[in-house]
């Protein structure tokens, strides 16, 4: 690959890390309205994103484990193993976190 497309990838990367960062903050430190509490889907939503939010951190460092284990010509072991439940949780979650806030149950 050319290095200008290596940057460009690098820069679109970071771009996007920093903007889920940013909403991340937005939603975590928002307002709350006195005397109101969660329920229903909403309450739903709070739980769901809190196991996103994990898993986006933990899927990219078992990532980067099982990627430095297969490199060395090893077999991927121990905790880099759990990458793709680690993965498929956090997209389920995502998905399951916009369903509760879009339909109404």
């Amino acid at each position: 690959m050319q290095p200008y497309v290596l940057n460009m990838a690098y820069i679109v990367v970071v771009l996007c890390i920093m903007e889920i960062f940013r909403v991340a903050m937005l939603a975590l430190f928002a307002p709350k309205i006195p005397g109101t509490t969660s329920r229903g889907g909403t309450r739903l939503h709070k739980i769901l994103a809190w196991v996103h939010g994990s898993g986006m951190i933990a899927t990219p460092i078992l990532g980067a484990l099982a990627y430095q284990q297969k490199s060395r010509g090893e077999h991927v072991h121990g905790v880099a193993k759990l990458h793709p439940f680690a993965a498929w949780t956090t997209t389920l979650a995502y998905g399951a976190a916009m369903a509760s806030v879009s339909f109404k149950f």
